[in-house]
């Protein structure tokens, strides 16, 4: 299958000459990343796959987070519709990746060895009203 991402899209966005992270991503990754672009016949946004250590931090992430070991990608989202297209072209005819975590603007998604398989979940938090 032809790959729908150059390997810039991928690398690490922190823009220091001493950042440390992997150059590549997994190649399952990449490779459910092209099944997925194929799934959708449109291109896909990617705004966040490897990471060094600092990018990750400054982001947010979690410190064993698979985007440090190429296993993880954020996807860009416009809107409900898109992420609609996203999530179920994710998960159906066959699941591609393991994880799937929504946000506002992105959806994240991985293939996840180190975490509980075949989870999904948002990066909302809920306001709960104490009265």
């Amino acid at each position: 299958m032809e790959s729908y991402f150059a390997p810039e899209e991928l690398r690490c966005k922190c823009g220091r000459l001493e950042c440390d992270a992997l150059t590549a991503v997994e190649p399952m990754l990449l490779n459910h990343l092209n099944y997925l672009r194929a799934r959708i016949k449109r291109p896909i946004m990617v705004t966040s796959a490897l990471r060094c250590v600092f990018w990750n931090r400054r982001n947010g992430g979690e410190a064993d987070s698979e985007h440090l070991i190429g296993c993880a990608a954020d996807l860009s989202v416009a809107d409900n519709r898109e992420r609609w297209e996203l999530v179920t072209n994710i998960i159906s005819p066959t699941t591609l990746f393991n994880r799937v975590w929504i946000g506002d603007t992105f959806v994240h998604v991985d293939i996840a060895r180190r975490h509980d398989l075949f989870a999904m979940g948002t990066y909302y938090r809920r306001k709960v009203d104490v009265g």
